[in-house]
């Protein structure tokens, strides 16, 4: 599941694949003029999941550019990891210096996954 936007939740589900399960990718906002606006993937909620196999949960994967610039806010919860080639992991764009550049906060909350 790739996500990118504003205000996501995936929950109770099952998922079976060879790839990142959750793949949170940085996103861009577009204004009513289809034009590009500066904005985050931001308030992303995954919670009672049961992955089987599968890459893990990833956070990143898309390096930041000013079009692109962040992913915030997510939250990974009562996830249950069966086989997995990965568990919960970060993508960070290691070269950019990005929560300096963009004054981000770069905490991060992963709670009572299992594999």
């Amino acid at each position: 599941v790739d996500v990118a936007g504003r205000d996501v939740v995936i929950r109770d589900s099952v998922i079976s694949n060879w790839d990142d399960v959750v793949a949170v990718k940085p996103s861009v906002a577009r204004d009513a003029k289809g034009g590009t606006a500066p904005g985050c993937t931001r308030n992303v909620e995954v919670r009672n999941l049961t992955v089987y196999r599968g890459a893990g949960l990833s956070i990143g994967s898309v390096h930041p550019t000013p079009e692109l610039p962040c992913v915030r806010d997510v939250t990974f919860e009562e996830i249950s990891l069966y086989s997995p080639l990965k568990g919960p992991y970060v993508k960070p764009d290691l070269g950019s210096g990005d929560c300096d550049r963009l004054g981000a906060d770069c905490g991060a909350l992963i709670d009572n996954v299992t594999y």
